[in-house]
Protein backbone atom coordinates (compact mmCIF):
# COMPACT_ATOMS: atom_id res chain seq x y z
CA UNK A 1 0.00 0.00 0.00
CA UNK A 2 1.46 3.35 -0.87
CA UNK A 3 0.35 6.77 0.05
CA UNK A 4 0.15 9.76 -2.88
CA UNK A 5 0.02 13.24 -3.19
CA UNK A 6 -1.54 14.89 -6.69
CA UNK A 7 -1.20 18.06 -7.34
CA UNK A 8 -2.63 18.22 -10.96
CA UNK A 9 -5.20 20.86 -10.15
CA UNK A 10 -2.57 23.21 -8.60
CA UNK A 11 -0.82 25.77 -10.48
CA UNK A 12 2.38 23.61 -12.78
CA UNK A 13 4.95 25.68 -11.86
CA UNK A 14 3.38 26.26 -7.96
CA UNK A 15 2.92 22.15 -7.91
CA UNK A 16 6.45 21.52 -9.23
CA UNK A 17 8.26 23.54 -6.56
CA UNK A 18 5.87 22.21 -3.78
CA UNK A 19 6.48 19.18 -4.73
CA UNK A 20 10.22 19.14 -4.78
CA UNK A 21 9.95 20.76 -1.40
CA UNK A 22 7.88 18.11 -0.06
CA UNK A 23 10.17 15.17 -2.10
CA UNK A 24 13.39 16.70 -0.28
CA UNK A 25 11.70 16.35 3.13
CA UNK A 26 10.49 12.89 2.83
CA UNK A 27 13.30 11.76 1.90
CA UNK A 28 15.20 13.14 4.56
CA UNK A 29 12.76 12.28 6.87
CA UNK A 30 12.60 8.50 5.80
CA UNK A 31 15.70 7.74 4.98
CA UNK A 32 16.22 5.13 7.68
CA UNK A 33 13.12 3.55 6.31
CA UNK A 34 11.96 0.76 4.08
CA UNK A 35 10.01 3.27 1.53
CA UNK A 36 10.68 4.32 -1.49
CA UNK A 37 9.68 8.63 -2.16
CA UNK A 38 9.08 8.51 -6.20
CA UNK A 39 7.74 11.42 -8.24
CA UNK A 40 5.57 11.11 -11.00
CA UNK A 41 2.98 12.88 -13.40
CA UNK A 42 1.87 15.38 -11.18
CA UNK A 43 1.93 13.08 -8.05
CA UNK A 44 4.72 12.31 -5.08
CA UNK A 45 4.17 8.94 -3.65
CA UNK A 46 5.75 7.11 -0.72
CA UNK A 47 5.64 3.17 -0.88
CA UNK A 48 7.22 0.14 0.60
CA UNK A 49 10.90 -0.95 -1.28
CA UNK A 50 10.49 -3.32 -3.90
CA UNK A 51 6.63 -2.95 -4.37
CA UNK A 52 6.06 -1.75 -7.98
CA UNK A 53 3.16 -1.70 -10.32
CA UNK A 54 5.33 -4.57 -12.10
CA UNK A 55 4.84 -6.54 -8.86
CA UNK A 56 1.14 -6.32 -8.76
CA UNK A 57 0.84 -7.04 -12.53
CA UNK A 58 2.63 -10.01 -12.11
CA UNK A 59 0.75 -11.14 -9.17
CA UNK A 60 -2.59 -10.32 -10.99
CA UNK A 61 -1.52 -12.34 -13.89
CA UNK A 62 0.22 -15.46 -12.27
CA UNK A 63 -2.89 -15.94 -10.25
CA UNK A 64 -5.22 -15.99 -13.08
CA UNK A 65 -2.50 -18.68 -14.87
CA UNK A 66 -2.83 -20.93 -11.78
CA UNK A 67 -6.74 -20.76 -11.35
CA UNK A 68 -6.74 -21.69 -15.16
CA UNK A 69 -4.31 -24.57 -14.42
CA UNK A 70 -6.19 -25.63 -11.72
CA UNK A 71 -9.81 -25.34 -13.66
CA UNK A 72 -7.96 -27.71 -16.77
CA UNK A 73 -6.66 -30.04 -13.91
CA UNK A 74 -10.37 -30.74 -12.47
CA UNK A 75 -11.67 -30.85 -15.82
CA UNK A 76 -8.92 -33.88 -16.70
CA UNK A 77 -10.03 -35.62 -13.38
CA UNK A 78 -13.27 -35.91 -14.16
CA UNK A 79 -12.90 -36.68 -17.84
CA UNK A 80 -10.10 -38.18 -17.81
CA UNK A 81 -11.87 -41.63 -15.95
CA UNK A 82 -14.03 -41.98 -18.61
CA UNK A 83 -10.74 -41.22 -21.37
CA UNK A 84 -8.82 -43.77 -19.26
CA UNK A 85 -11.65 -46.55 -19.64
CA UNK A 86 -11.87 -46.12 -23.12
CA UNK A 87 -8.58 -46.27 -23.92
CA UNK A 88 -8.39 -49.37 -21.81
CA UNK A 89 -10.89 -51.14 -23.78
CA UNK A 90 -9.56 -50.27 -26.50
CA UNK A 91 -5.99 -51.51 -25.83
CA UNK A 92 -7.60 -54.68 -24.32
CA UNK A 93 -9.03 -55.57 -27.84
CA UNK A 94 -6.10 -54.67 -29.86
CA UNK A 95 -4.23 -57.23 -27.32
CA UNK A 96 -7.18 -59.96 -27.94
CA UNK A 97 -6.75 -59.17 -31.72
CA UNK A 98 -2.73 -59.49 -31.42
CA UNK A 99 -3.22 -63.03 -29.28
CA UNK A 100 -5.49 -64.35 -32.13
CA UNK A 101 -3.09 -63.04 -34.74
CA UNK A 102 0.23 -64.90 -32.77
CA UNK A 103 -2.08 -68.26 -33.31
CA UNK A 104 -2.91 -67.32 -36.94
CA UNK A 105 0.43 -65.18 -38.00
CA UNK A 106 3.07 -63.40 -36.24
CA UNK A 107 2.56 -60.60 -38.45
CA UNK A 108 -0.79 -59.84 -37.78
CA UNK A 109 0.53 -59.41 -33.80
CA UNK A 110 2.87 -56.75 -34.79
CA UNK A 111 0.09 -54.60 -36.64
CA UNK A 112 -1.77 -55.29 -33.33
CA UNK A 113 0.23 -53.85 -31.23
CA UNK A 114 0.87 -51.03 -33.01
CA UNK A 115 -2.95 -50.44 -33.20
CA UNK A 116 -2.84 -50.61 -29.16
CA UNK A 117 0.16 -48.06 -29.05
CA UNK A 118 -1.50 -45.17 -31.65
CA UNK A 119 -5.15 -45.85 -29.13
CA UNK A 120 -2.98 -44.94 -26.25
CA UNK A 121 -1.22 -42.04 -27.95
CA UNK A 122 -4.53 -40.67 -29.47
CA UNK A 123 -6.00 -40.69 -25.85
CA UNK A 124 -3.30 -39.33 -24.94
CA UNK A 125 -3.41 -36.20 -27.32
CA UNK A 126 -7.18 -35.84 -26.51
CA UNK A 127 -6.30 -35.13 -22.94
CA UNK A 128 -3.96 -32.80 -24.04
CA UNK A 129 -5.95 -30.49 -26.43
CA UNK A 130 -9.28 -31.32 -23.69
CA UNK A 131 -6.71 -29.08 -21.03
CA UNK A 132 -5.43 -26.83 -23.86
CA UNK A 133 -8.72 -25.56 -24.17
CA UNK A 134 -9.91 -25.64 -20.69
CA UNK A 135 -7.02 -23.61 -19.77
CA UNK A 136 -7.70 -21.02 -22.60
CA UNK A 137 -11.40 -20.71 -21.52
CA UNK A 138 -10.23 -19.73 -18.07
CA UNK A 139 -6.78 -17.58 -18.57
CA UNK A 140 -7.52 -13.90 -19.56
CA UNK A 141 -7.49 -13.71 -23.01
CA UNK A 142 -7.26 -9.49 -23.18
CA UNK A 143 -5.21 -7.82 -21.45
CA UNK A 144 -5.36 -3.64 -21.54
CA UNK A 145 -3.36 -1.74 -19.87
CA UNK A 146 -2.87 2.26 -19.50
CA UNK A 147 0.19 4.58 -17.99
CA UNK A 148 1.21 8.00 -17.62
CA UNK A 149 4.33 8.16 -16.03
CA UNK A 150 7.27 6.28 -15.09
CA UNK A 151 6.31 3.84 -12.42
CA UNK A 152 4.07 2.16 -15.09
CA UNK A 153 7.22 1.37 -17.20
CA UNK A 154 7.54 -1.74 -14.50
CA UNK A 155 4.36 -2.56 -15.80
CA UNK A 156 4.66 -2.55 -19.25
CA UNK A 157 7.76 -5.01 -18.76
CA UNK A 158 5.91 -7.10 -16.74
CA UNK A 159 3.21 -6.98 -19.69
CA UNK A 160 5.83 -7.28 -22.25
CA UNK A 161 7.28 -10.30 -20.50
CA UNK A 162 3.44 -12.31 -20.25
CA UNK A 163 2.84 -11.36 -23.99
CA UNK A 164 5.79 -12.56 -24.99
CA UNK A 165 5.06 -16.21 -23.21
CA UNK A 166 1.37 -16.12 -23.75
CA UNK A 167 0.76 -14.77 -26.81
CA UNK A 168 -1.07 -17.42 -28.84
CA UNK A 169 -3.25 -17.59 -25.77
CA UNK A 170 -3.18 -14.21 -24.23
CA UNK A 171 -3.55 -10.77 -26.50
CA UNK A 172 -1.52 -7.67 -24.53
CA UNK A 173 -1.65 -4.36 -25.07
CA UNK A 174 0.39 -1.81 -23.26
CA UNK A 175 -0.29 1.87 -24.06
CA UNK A 176 1.46 5.03 -22.54
CA UNK A 177 -0.52 8.19 -22.19
CA UNK A 178 1.57 11.22 -24.24
CA UNK A 179 3.90 10.53 -26.77
CA UNK A 180 7.47 9.95 -25.25
CA UNK A 181 9.84 6.95 -24.79
CA UNK A 182 8.05 4.26 -22.65
CA UNK A 183 8.15 0.36 -22.79
CA UNK A 184 4.65 0.01 -23.76
CA UNK A 185 4.37 -0.40 -27.80
CA UNK A 186 1.24 2.27 -28.20
CA UNK A 187 0.66 5.35 -27.48
CA UNK A 188 -2.33 7.44 -26.10
CA UNK A 189 -2.13 11.14 -26.94
CA UNK A 190 -4.06 11.93 -23.72
CA UNK A 191 -6.23 11.41 -20.62
CA UNK A 192 -9.16 12.36 -23.48
CA UNK A 193 -8.58 9.61 -25.72
CA UNK A 194 -8.27 7.17 -22.65
CA UNK A 195 -11.68 7.85 -21.58
CA UNK A 196 -12.87 7.68 -25.29
CA UNK A 197 -11.19 4.31 -25.48
CA UNK A 198 -12.79 3.01 -22.29
CA UNK A 199 -16.45 4.19 -23.43
CA UNK A 200 -16.07 2.44 -26.94
CA UNK A 201 -15.22 -0.99 -24.98
CA UNK A 202 -18.44 0.11 -22.44
CA UNK A 203 -20.55 1.59 -25.59
CA UNK A 204 -21.16 4.68 -23.86
CA UNK A 205 -21.24 8.59 -25.42
CA UNK A 206 -18.72 10.89 -24.51
CA UNK A 207 -19.09 14.75 -24.19
CA UNK A 208 -17.36 16.42 -26.47
CA UNK A 209 -13.39 17.69 -25.75
CA UNK A 210 -13.32 20.12 -23.43
CA UNK A 211 -10.26 22.46 -24.35
CA UNK A 212 -9.25 22.61 -21.24
CA UNK A 213 -9.68 18.91 -20.78
CA UNK A 214 -7.63 18.15 -17.34
CA UNK A 215 -7.59 14.16 -16.14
Amino acid sequence: MGLVWHYRDADPAFGNWQAKELTDHLEDVLSNLPVEVTVGSAIVEIKPQGVTKGCVVEAILERAAAEAEAAAAAEEGAEGEGEGEVAGREGQEAGAAGAAGREGAGGAAGASNGAAAAAAEAAAARAAERRRRVRFAEAPEFVLCVGDDRSDEDMFAALEQHGDARRDECKVFACVVGQKPSRAPLYLNDHYEVLALLAKFGDVQLPPRAESFTA
